[in-house]
């Protein structure tokens, strides 16, 4: 069953960083879909149970400091 997880993000200021964010996410295994919110500086992701911590882990790398992760049922 998919989850979705929601993860406020710093440092996201355009569509490239916006593309850069959903391009990286979906190469980790269990991610279904990824969707961000530029103005809200918000991440959605719908994927396995798992992937929660690996995706707030690949934001931090790409520079991205998650404050407040969320998981909620898709």
């Amino acid at each position: 069953m998919s989850k979705e997880f929601h993860v406020h993000v710093e440092n996201v200021r355009c569509g490239g960083c916006a593309r850069s964010i959903v391009n990286s996410l979906k190469t980790i295994a269990g991610v279904d879909d990824v969707q961000v919110d530029l103005e809200h500086q918000h991440v959605q992701v719908l994927g396995d149970e798992d992937v929660g911590t690996r995706v707030q882990e690949r934001l931090q790398a790409m520079g991205y400091l998650s404050m407040k992760p969320g998981v909620g049922n898709a």
